[in-house]
């Protein structure tokens, strides 16, 4: 059975994904933890096509990770 392998930022909706290869998804999680050091990620191997929109792609949301890095909530960096 194919599949991708995406990234799972824990404790948000955030998702960055569809790598080929396990290796590559860890290097890409690798450079997550050195950006966001107080988030905690998993590599997930995804059986069924799923989109990644922008409600839950982790670029258009990286002031939300930020804000979650720092300790706030996501809704919370909303309201400065």
């Amino acid at each position: 059975m194919n599949g991708k392998y995406d990234i799972l930022f824990l404790g948000t909706p955030f998702i960055d994904g569809h790598y080929d290869s396990v290796q590559d998804a860890y290097e890409a999680k690798e450079t997550h933890v050195k950006n966001f050091p107080n988030i905690d990620f998993a590599i997930v191997k995804t059986i069924h096509e799923i989109r990644l929109g922008k409600n839950i792609f982790w670029i258009p949301n990286k002031a939300e990770i930020e804000a979650f890095n720092k300790g706030r909530t996501p809704s919370e960096s909303k309201e400065i």
